[in-house]
């Protein structure tokens, strides 16, 4: 398993030097996080700006060190992505600019089905009961128990 120090000594140190001998035209970083030195114009996902919005949803740590890492992130690049309006208006009360921000949806286009192909995959699959599948991680920020109690007033 990675360690978040060795990810960030690596990402300061081998990818500047990565991206100086490929030479990329740009640099996404999916994370607040990117190379102090880099010589080519970098892209930053900002995935969400509770560290602004709801500081208190997170511990004093992580706090400090990602709202200053999205400062950083926000004087250091060239575009800001976000996946939602709601994320870019966090981030503007925030005093980020808005010509700055670049609102591109995470994940896939839905599609419409019929309750007979809902049917059909569940029995394929063996699945009689209903089910959550949860992929987020487990913080108080997250709300799982609010979701599991939904759940099971929907069951």
């Amino acid at each position: 398993m990675e360690s978040r120090g060795a990810r960030m000594a690596w990402e300061q140190t081998g990818l500047p030097a990565l991206i100086h001998r490929i030479r990329p035209d740009v640099l996404h970083s999916p994370h607040y996080t990117f190379p102090v030195l880099h010589q080519v114009p970098v892209a930053v996902t900002l995935h969400d700006a509770t560290f602004f919005s709801h500081p208190q949803a997170h511990s004093p740590f992580k706090q400090k060190f990602f709202s200053r890492a999205i400062r950083r992130a926000v004087r250091g690049s060239d575009a800001l992505i976000v996946p939602s309006q709601a994320t870019a208006d966090d981030c503007i009360a925030a005093g980020i600019a808005a010509a700055r921000l670049y609102v591109i949806p995470h994940g896939v286009r839905t599609r419409t089905v019929t309750d007979e192909q809902i049917e059909s995959f569940r029995t394929t699959r063996g699945l009689t009961r209903n089910y959550i599948l949860w992929t987020g991680t487990r913080e108080p920020r997250k709300n799982l128990l609010g979701l599991l109690r939904a759940f099971a007033l929907l069951t």
